[in-house]
């Protein structure tokens, strides 16, 4: 078997056992992996895609492959993201994806490279769709620790999403969930 597949699975199943820092940080025991998220981003992605038109299949590989140079650089804040900068943190993000994709057929390359590209930039629907989406995901899997954050720390997440999305279905969503916390 080529030595890259190896190394893609490795990357793979390294996020399955990598925390996401945000909840653990918050105090969360025992938090969502990345790859509990990147699956619940590319169910969501999959579905709302289809729903509007646009390419599901697309929406999934830029979901699935999102995170996938966390499995290098770990799960980063966006408060360490902002820290580093935007292109300190492709350059990082890159280097990482080179390591995992050495030796892979150039399609495989052009492939995850250009998703993740994609989903920096938003530079098509699909992309900025599983971007807004993200941060949707991150807002349900908040609401999912209320116990551990309190109404408070969820309102924190549900703010910050809020915040990042330009999609207005989505936004609808979220500022649903905000106004269902506040009356609970």
């Amino acid at each position: 078997m080529s030595s890259w597949i190896v190394r893609l699975h490795a990357a793979a199943t390294r996020l399955k056992s990598t925390e996401r820092k945000g909840w653990r940080l918050r105090g969360v025991r025992d938090p969502e992996s990345v790859a509990d998220h990147s699956l619940a981003l590319a169910v969501l992605s999959v579905a709302v895609a289809a729903s509007r038109g646009l390419d599901p299949g697309k929406a999934a590989v830029i979901a699935v492959l999102h995170d996938v140079a966390e499995s290098y650089t770990g799960d980063l804040t966006p408060e360490e993201k902002d820290h580093m900068g935007e292109e300190r943190l492709s350059e990082l993000e890159d280097s990482a994806l080179e390591r995992i994709l050495e030796g892979a057929p150039p399609a495989v390359r052009k492939l995850v490279k250009e998703a993740l590209e994609e989903y920096r930039s938003g530079s098509s629907p699909e992309a900025r769709l599983v971007r807004d989406l993200d941060k949707l995901e991150m807002a349900l899997t908040a609401l999912e620790y209320r116990d551990q954050l309190g109404p408070a720390g969820v309102m924190e997440f549900l703010d910050s999403a809020a915040r990042s999305v330009n999609d207005n279905e989505v936004s609808e969503l979220i500022g649903g969930l905000v106004r269902g916390l506040s009356t609970s």
